[in-house]
């Protein structure tokens, strides 16, 4: 079963951590998150336009839309990203990487949600 990464910041530090996640644990999350979400539990406050997240790891990333902070560079290009996800992404654009493949027509993508897209 194929697995997607998904990456969360460590509390005590602030590090990255990159997390493989199958879609079941993924769908648990989204389950975890609406649960907390319809109890009111949504304790993280964006000091620049006030919206609230369910975690820490959340706002952080959504901070760097305001601040226009892109911490994450590729060492290819020189280009710089919001999220370690994006980078990801682009990383592939140097090596044509495309893992998912649509069935029917052969067509090659970066990411599994545009596949499902397409």
């Amino acid at each position: 079963q194929e697995l997607d990464n998904i990456f969360s910041v460590c509390d005590k530090n602030d590090e990255l951590h990159t997390v493989d996640v199958d879609d079941r644990l993924q769908n648990n999350i989204l389950v975890q998150n609406q649960q907390k979400k319809d109890a009111g539990d949504i304790s993280f406050l964006c000091n620049f336009c006030g919206l609230r997240f369910l975690d820490k790891s959340n706002l952080q990333v959504h901070k760097r839309t305001h601040t226009k902070d892109k911490p994450f560079k590729c060492v290819v290009c020189g280009g710089q990203f919001n999220t370690i996800s994006s980078l990801g992404v682009h990383k592939k654009t140097h090596t044509s990487e495309k893992p998912y493949k649509c069935d029917e027509c052969g067509a090659g993508f970066t990411r599994r949600y545009v596949l499902g897209r397409h």
